[in-house]
């Protein structure tokens, strides 16, 4: 029965072993599966007045970038953290739809781009979620 504890204990130890190590420091790992084909250029940041108020909870980012030919503003919710706005800069980012627009309900909106929800990989390796919150021509 021993033995049998033993190797049994071994085993488990040999499979844990074989986890995905991250060190802080080193960009996160990529999300197996995951593919980025959007290609989304920012050209303009703007920066609430409220950005600049005492301790926000949030800081919110609105960018104007174009994606497949379109002009759109997307907005980034950051988190209060060291502000992430040197992230968010001007050029050229690969992006993934995460969630589509609403179809029905109070939130129908007429054009299908607002309201959708977009990751973008940023130049470090991090992953920032944006929301379009208008478009333009």
């Amino acid at each position: 029965m021993r033995n049998f504890l033993a190797v049994l204990l071994l085993s488990c130890c040999s499979f844990a072993s074989n986890g995905q190590k991250w060190r802080p420091g080193q960009p996160p790992p990529h999300k197996p599966g995951t593919d980025y084909p959007i290609k989304i250029h920012i050209y303009g940041i703007h920066l609430p007045p409220e950005y600049y108020g005492s301790e926000p909870k949030r800081r919110i980012v609105y960018a104007d970038a174009t994606m497949d030919s379109k002009k759109i503003e997307l907005c980034f919710y950051l988190e209060f953290a060291k502000s992430r706005t040197e992230a968010v800069l001007p050029g050229g980012y690969r992006a993934r739809l995460l969630e589509d627009s609403p179809k029905t309900g109070p939130y129908k909106v007429l054009d299908p781009l607002i309201d959708r929800k977009y990751e973008l990989v940023m130049p470090d390796g991090h992953f920032l979620t944006s929301t379009v919150t208008g478009v333009s021509e």
